[in-house]
């Protein structure tokens, strides 16, 4: 399980810890390997939706079309930098042999992820 900002993170572990077989990393997926700004909104005291501290996208614009929910959002939105990997990194990096599931939620990165995948990896992919 990947999650890039560190407050959900720490939520997600949590909420998961009693399941086996799961791992966590606190990161993004990219293209590249390294560090990279985020955009994310900032934490604040102003009326806001209880999702707002979990949504991050590397596309400024993705995080502007949350206007319908957070009125003036581009006086909130901040850069952040985070860790991110290649999903081939983290395979190898975990021996992962076999992947039961992929659930993408990476506000308007989606295909980018996709595109990602190597369906051609040595591995079993259901």
């Amino acid at each position: 399980m990947v999650e890039p900002l560190e407050e959900p993170f720490k939520k997600l572990k949590i909420n998961y810890n009693q399941q086996k077989n799961l791992i966590f990393e606190n990161l993004a997926i990219h293209p590249i390997d390294g560090k990279r700004k985020i955009y994310k909104i900032r934490e604040n005291s102003d009326p806001m939706p209880d999702w707002y501290d979990q949504t991050a996208s590397f596309k400024y614009d993705a995080m502007l079309e949350l206007e319908y929910a957070i009125p003036n959002v581009e006086n909130y939105i901040i850069q952040e930098e985070v860790e991110c990997a290649t999903v081939t990194s983290l395979i190898k990096k975990h021996e992962i042999q076999k992947i039961d599931l992929v659930y993408i939620d990476v506000e308007g990165f989606d295909f980018e992820v996709i595109k990602l995948l190597d369906f051609n990896m040595n591995m079993k992919l259901i």
